[in-house]
Formats: structure tokens, C-alpha cells, sequence
């Protein structure tokens, strides 16, 4: 999931390109806002300076593959930079400058005992997170089984934010696949928690509260698929915090995930009319179903998507879409093998054996 979601860190737009600037060609200036790469005292740091509209700029950084940052507000009238640790401690000053794309400054202790050098190159926005993506790693992990398929929790220690990944055990062919792609979506999972919480610490200081996590955990599996359920949520500024819930089908013998709108006959592998007969039914299902809110609070603003299903021993589950003030009425939609099947393809036919 990646979640990409929503942290300004490291959102891009447009091709990769240098975004911090200092002063005109030949002539030393203050930092406009921007990622910096390079070292402090011969150590290598990745460094992000932001310019809000109405405060003082600030910025964070972190040495090698740290998973912390140090963060840091400029001090408007002398332009010096004064660093902190995650929990407010002050931990140092800085004063930089920028002539073309090349930063450089000094860092010193705040007694002013010990001095070290800082120099560093613009970089694109996208690279902050770069250096330290390998050392994102499960911390724990704990074995489970599901329906004698055995598979292990992972977590990811402090800095994870409560993310919690699945990793497969077995033989099938496709499993080295399957299990790399978990391992990246919650690696990014990991990735975006840390810039999450950054931009909070940035915004709104040491208790903005800001994170974001996912957790997988196995839905089904068969001789053929392994269905991971993905629970996404956060907050990261805006107006609310998000969750969500999504469903990825995988192939065992190949690892490849599954496009299972090609289950559903040609006219249901997008949106899902409500006047066709497989909206009908759904709508049908759903009105009957013990689903949280009456059905004529949610009807006029619930939907299906042929793209968002999976299958279960004995049906085939669609998942209803819902706008977020109506989140309760997003309840899926389970409809037994028997009823589905004259709305599935060759394909959705074969596939669903799988799951009989």
C-alpha cells in the first residue's frame, strides 16, 4: 500500500528534479527550503528544510540509515539554526548558507566546545527517505497458522508505528514473490509513518500525534490463491484521519497478483450498475444483511467495483465503496458460489473451483 498517501516529504510531482536553492550564482545565501545530501563532521546526512507560510523555517535531519531525525527551527533574527532531539531536547546549532545548489555551514555543541563541518548538494524532494529504506527491518516476529498454513507476524519495533506485516511459509513456487511484495508495502508502511510523524513534530511540535500504519493478515488460502487483507489508517493533518481496508489476490505458482475484475463477465469488471442484474442483487443482499446503519441511510451513496472483490471458501465477496462520512455503510457483500456464478467468467469460473 502503498501508502504514499499523503506525506508531503515525499510527494513529487513531475520528473525528479534539485529542489533546494540558495542564492544567485557566486554568492552565498540563505537555505530556501529543500532537500540537501551530504555530510556533517565527515558523517552523511540527508537534510530537508521546509519555508511555511507563517513561522520561521524549519527543517530535520538524519545521519547514515537512522530511523530518527533531528529537527530544527531557524532562529529569524540571526538566522542560526537550533537542533533538537525527537522529545524537544536541545541538542545543537547550526548556521548554513547556499550559493547555487551547494549548502554549507557549521555545527556546533550548545556549549560551542565542539565544531564540525556541513556540507551537502540540492537534491530531488523524493530522496530524503532514500538512505535509510534498508535499514527498515522487522524487529519481531511471531508464527500463526491459518487453517494449517503457517505463516509469521512481523512487527517493527518503536519506529514502526504499529505497522504489522505477513510473511508466508510453504513451498509453492510463487511464495518468494508473494512474501517481497508484503515485505515492501509495509516497508513503505515504515517509510511513510516516519515522514508522517516528522511533518507532525514539524507542524505542531513533540505531541501532534501524527502516524500511520498498516496491518496485514491472511483472508484465504487455497491450493492456487493467498488473499492478504490490508487495514491502512492515520492522520497526518487535514481535516480527519483516514482508514481504510483493501483486499490483494495472489497466484501461489507464479507469486503474481491477481486482476480479479477478469472473474466477473465484461460488463462487471468496472463500476457495477445498480439497474444490472448483479447490482440488483448486491443491493438485494446488502438491504438484508445485519449491516450497521438502516439501508436508507447508506443507498443513495454506496457502490461496487468489479475490481474490488475476493473470493472465500463458498463466495465471493465485493466490497462496497462509501464516502468517508458514511464509512459505517462501507460493509462487504458476501454472495454464495451459487448465486454468483452467471456472473462470472471462463476465467471466474475456474478460479472460484479454488475456492469451493
Amino acid at each position: 500500500m502503498t501508502l504514499s498517501l499523503l506525506v508531503p516529504a515525499t510527494a513529487v510531482a513531475g520528473p525528479p528534479r534539485p529542489v533546494g536553492h540558495g542564492g544567485a550564482q557566486g554568492s552565498a545565501a540563505a537555505c530556501s527550503a529543500g532537500v540537501w545530501l551530504g555530510t556533517l563532521g565527515g558523517t552523511p546526512i540527508s537534510l530537508e528544510l521546509r519555508s511555511p507560510e507563517d513561522r520561521a523555517q524549519v527543517g530535520r535531519y538524519y545521519y547514515r540509515a537512522s530511523l530518527g531525525d533531528l529537527f530544527l527551527k531557524q532562529d529569524a533574527s540571526t538566522g542560526e539554526w537550533q537542533e533538537e532531539d525527537e522529545n524537544g531536547k536541545s541538542t545543537g546549532l547550526l548556521r548554513l548558507s547556499c550559493q547555487s545548489e551547494t549548502l554549507s555551514g557549521e555545527w556546533r555543541s550548545m556549549d560551542g566546545a565542539r565544531r564540525l563541518p556541513v556540507l551537502a548538494k540540492a537534491a530531488p524532494e523524493a530522496q530524503y527517505p532514500v538512505a535509510r529504506a534498508g535499514a527498515i527491518k522487522p524487529t519481531g516476529q511471531k508464527s500463526s497458522n491459518f487453517q494449517k498454513r503457517r505463516f509469521d507476524l512481523l512487527t517493527f519495533g518503536p519506529q514502526g508505528g504499529g505497522t504489522e506485516g505477513v510473511r508466508l511459509v510453504g513451498t509453492a513456487a510463487g511464495l518468494d514473490a508473494i512474501n517481497a511484495a508484503l515485505r515492501q508495502a509495509a516497508v513503505e508502511a515504515v517509510s511513510d509513518h516516519l515522514e508522517c510523524k516528522a511533518s507532525g513534530r514539524l507542524e505542531r511540535g513533540p505531541d501532534a500525534g501524527y502516524e500511520a500504519e498498516i496491518r496485514q493478515q491472511v483472508e484465504a488460502w487455497n491450493d492456487r490463491y493467498v488473499v492478504i487483507r490490508t487495514y491502512t489508517e492515520g492522520y497526518c493533518g487535514g481535516a480527519h484521519p483516514w482508514h481504510d481496508t483493501f483486499t490483494t489476490t495472489f497466484q501461489l505458482d507464479t507469486g503474481a497478483k491477481v486482476d480479479v475484475s477478469t472473474w466477473l463477465l465484461p460488463e462487471y469488471r468496472k463500476d457495477i450498475g445498480d439497474a444490472s442484474p448483479l447490482g440488483r442483487l448486491l443491493r438485494k443482499t446488502y438491504e438484508k444483511g445485519d449491516l450497521g446503519p438502516e439501508y436508507s441511510e447508506c443507498k443513495d451513496s454506496i457502490a461496487w467495483n468489479g475490481a474490488s472483490l475476493h473470493g472465500l471458501p463458498g463466495q465471493l465477496v465485493f466490497h462496497t465503496s462509501a464516502p468517508y462520512a458514511l464509512t459505517p455503510c462501507a460493509e462487504d457483500v458476501a454472495l454464495p458460489l451459487a448465486q454468483v456464478q452467471r456472473f462470472l467468467s471462463p476465467e471466474g469460473r475456474q478460479a472460484m473451483m479454488a475456492f469451493r
